[in-house]
């Protein structure tokens, strides 16, 4: 029969087998999110912020949770802009649900303790103005097209009550892209959603 200091360094000793090493998981961790293509790496950025959206119901009474949310969706939408594959941009142009996003985003706008947010939000609106789905969702809703033409003509203090008329498209469509990629020849584009995108950087 075996002693109990003999059990313990047999217990001790298949423990010790059980336990994963902990330098190779980590390891395999990084080579795995170093695998993932960038435009889905975006994809995933943008559907998580959907996903924080929903958690603050759509409204921005919690305030830290909505800047999350916020942030992660304006960082997400910004890099698939940058990007130079066309698979994120259709990913965005059908991610959803675009009434409530933009139900959040009008929230925002409308709410006095985020003003300081204007500028970035006028850039992640230029943003999605250029994506024809994006546009048209707006153009549905009478508070989410008076939101956008307020912040892409930056008529400050505006609010967003009232009805508008339609949103103004920021970018042309590529043919040679996705639905609603902004053309890079195109003077109010590309060169604009990057001079927005430098400005909400900052």
């Amino acid at each position: 029969r075996p002693s109990g200091s003999e059990v313990r360094r047999a217990v001790e000793a298949a423990a010790a087998l059980r336990r994963p090493s902990v330098a190779p998981a980590t390891m395999g961790s990084t080579a795995d999110a170093a695998a993932v293509p960038l435009e889905e790496r975006t994809v995933r950025e943008v559907t998580r912020a959907v996903e924080l959206m929903a958690a603050c119901d759509w409204g921005v009474a919690d305030y830290d949770a909505a800047i999350e949310a916020f942030e992660t969706f304006r960082r997400g939408v910004q890099h698939i802009v940058q990007s130079r594959s066309t698979e994120d941009d259709e990913a965005l142009e059908r991610l959803e649900p675009k009434a409530q996003v933009l139900e959040f985003l009008v929230a925002m706008h409308e709410h006095r303790p985020m003003r300081r947010y204007r500028l970035r939000l006028g850039g992640l609106v230029t943003r999605l103005a250029a994506f024809d789905g994006w546009r048209a969702a707006a153009e549905q809703d009478s508070s989410a097209s008076a939101c956008f033409n307020d912040l892409l003509h930056g008529a400050g203090g505006a609010g967003c009550a009232g009805g508008a008329g339609g949103v103004e498209r920021t970018a042309s469509a590529d043919p040679g892209g996705g639905a609603g990629r902004p053309s890079a020849g195109d003077g109010s584009g590309m060169a604009r959603l990057r001079e927005e995108a430098a400005k909400a950087a900052a």
